[in-house]
């Protein structure tokens, strides 16, 4: 799973495809992808097995590889939205970036 790939398809659920006037930086969406390991990792722990003693890597670029299995892309790009969208949805708690969180946790198997 590289991270590029997963913010290119959150962008695309954001609409924020212009390069000239991305409203997230990418930054910013790699922090979220480093949010996503940390929540899956508090989660389900299932999936760190034989590594969850070793500190968690930082995603820093979009060239990465998010060391993750490929079936939890489509998970990622859900909580990379969610998390972006949280920012600018004053109304969260009713607002599709909630909705988008909350199918992290159902498709990770949390709730």
């Amino acid at each position: 799973m590289w991270v590029g790939d997963i913010v290119r398809s959150a962008r695309d659920v954001l609409q924020d495809n212009d390069a000239a006037t991305y409203r997230y930086s990418d930054d910013s969406m790699i922090r979220a992808i480093n949010m996503a390991v940390f929540d899956l990792r508090r989660a389900r722990p299932d999936y760190f097995i034989g590594t969850y003693a070793t500190p968690i890597r930082f995603a820093t670029m979009l060239e990465e590889d998010v060391p993750l299995p490929d079936e939890l892309f489509p998970s990622f790009v859900k909580y990379v939205a969610g998390w972006c969208e949280m920012r600018d949805d004053e109304y969260t708690a009713d607002g599709r970036a909630v909705a988008l969180t909350k199918m992290f946790y159902s498709d990770i198997g949390a709730i």
